[in-house]
């Protein structure tokens, strides 16, 4: 702020920060390709609103994310993709191999003269859990058990070593998980990720987002396991009285250190106790029919 005279008297001069332009994304793509920072053989999709794009580069698929100085609330684009690029490195640098599983691999990142904001990372070849969900209640298919305690022990692993880190997601929705063909579970969008959130008011959440919900939107661990959980013929009682149990003692206490762990440990059992009672069932079955064991 300076002070200044005139003939009218003293007058206040506010220096206001210098707006940087905002680059469209077709624009954003181009300078990318002149800056030799962009090649591809094909461009299968263009997501415009949300400026991203998966390409085709020597048979592989891959995905770009652009940022540019657009207002997103209190902040811009820009800064929401630099900041998922830090947390990505983050991570990776925390993280031995068999961990990194869990997360997108990225190929290339950085800013144009600080303009714009990029990410290029690996394509993940699988449906988000929204789509997992709702392809279920859309053909009325009842999921196996087994299937779906595999996903959310892989979704729970993801978050725990997500968690070793001390990076909480901040934006866990049904959205931000992908499912592979093989069941396993990668997290994406990172951009609201931080070490500076508090695990028991963010992202755990039983009592903050209502644990009764039945809607497709909401976000939280919690929230998630209801949805998933939803998929399955009856679901088991037991075990989201369990998890809740675990996040209300989080929420309770605020320490949360193992919030993540003791919902592994306890979805573990669960997977392992189905595993062993089909396994016995096969055993005993005959004619494609399962007969009941006796003593």
């Amino acid at each position: 702020m300076a002070l200044s005279l005139n003939n009218a008297g003293p007058v206040l001069r506010i220096k206001t920060p210098d707006r940087k332009p905002i680059i469209a994304y077709e624009k954003m793509k181009e300078m990318l390709i002149d800056d030799g920072l962009f090649d591809y053989d094909e461009i299968l999709t263009d997501d415009v609103a949300r400026s991203v794009c998966i390409f085709k580069k020597e048979g592989i698929k891959f995905v770009m994310k652009l940022g540019n100085h657009e207002p997103r609330g209190d902040t811009t684009k820009f800064n929401l993709l630099k900041n998922e690029d830090k947390v990505y490195l983050h991570l990776y640098n925390k993280l031995g191999l068999e961990y990194q599983k869990y997360f997108p691999a990225i190929i290339d990142s950085g800013s144009s003269n600080e303009k714009f904001y990029y990410i290029i990372m690996e394509f993940i070849d699988g449906i988000t859990l929204y789509d997992y969900v709702n392809e279920s209640y859309k053909k009325n298919t009842v999921r196996s058990k087994i299937e779906v305690y595999t996903i959310l022990l892989n979704l729970t692993k993801a978050l725990e070593v997500m968690y070793s880190t001390g990076i909480v997601h901040g934006d866990l929705s049904v959205e931000n998980v992908m499912i592979e063909k093989d069941r396993s579970v990668k997290l994406i969008d990172f951009e609201k990720s931080s070490k500076d959130i508090k695990l028991a008011v963010n992202t755990v959440g039983s009592t903050r987002l209502n644990i009764n919900r039945q809607d497709s939107e909401g976000i939280g661990y919690f929230f998630l396991v209801l949805k998933l959980l939803s998929v399955i013929n009856s679901r088991n009682t037991a075990l989201i009285k369990g998890i809740k149990n675990i996040i209300e003692d989080c929420e309770q206490s605020g320490n949360c250190v193992n919030v993540y762990a003791e919902c592994v440990q306890l979805i573990r059992g669960v997977l392992t106790s189905n595993n062993s009672k089909t396994k016995r069932n096969k055993r005993v079955g005959g004619g494609g029919r399962t007969i009941k064991a006796t003593r």
